[in-house]
This record gives C-alpha cells, structure tokens and sequence, in this order.
C-alpha cells in the first residue's frame, strides 16, 4: 500500500509539473551535479540527449575556474556538470 501511495505521489507530482517549475524558477541559477554509475550505453544516449536539450552542461574544471576566479557570470543558467563514479 504504501508503494503504491508513493507512486502515485510521485505520478500527481509530474503531471503538476512541479519538476519542471523548481528547474525554471529555482534552480535556474544553480549548478547541479549529476553522478553516474554504470550506464549502459543503451540508456546512456537518450538520457544524455534529454540533458543536453534541457541544462547546459559544463565542464567541472569550467565551473571550478569560475568560482575561484569570483566570476560567477561565467556559469550558464541550469548549469549541469556531470561525473562518473567507475570505482565499483
């Protein structure tokens, strides 16, 4: 039962949009970082294309050097860095 109430929490959630909107409005001069752990090539692709149209990926020594050299207008909105974890 309780699964069951989580995805529907979770079905209502993204339907409203909600992912969408905290994205645009509150994370939009943020940096998120995204790990990834063994991707199979198969999902990899579409998932990376999906990224690419929605944030603008950056390179974490981009990123690095913005804060250090106190430049922050050198991050883009909805900057996205991505890493892999490969140590398992």
């Amino acid at each position: 039962m309780r699964a069951l109430i989580k995805k529907l929490f979770t079905w209502s959630v993204r339907r409203a949009g909600l992912p969408f909107l905290v994205r645009e409005l509150v994370q939009r001069n943020k940096v998120t970082i995204l790990v990834l752990h063994d991707m199979a090539p198969e999902v990899a692709q579409p998932a990376f294309a999906y990224l690419d149209r929605h944030y603008n990926i950056i390179s974490l020594n981009d990123y690095l050097e913005a804060r250090l050299e106190n430049q922050p207008g050198r991050i883009p909105p909805k900057a996205l860095i991505i890493t892999f974890d490969d140590g398992h």
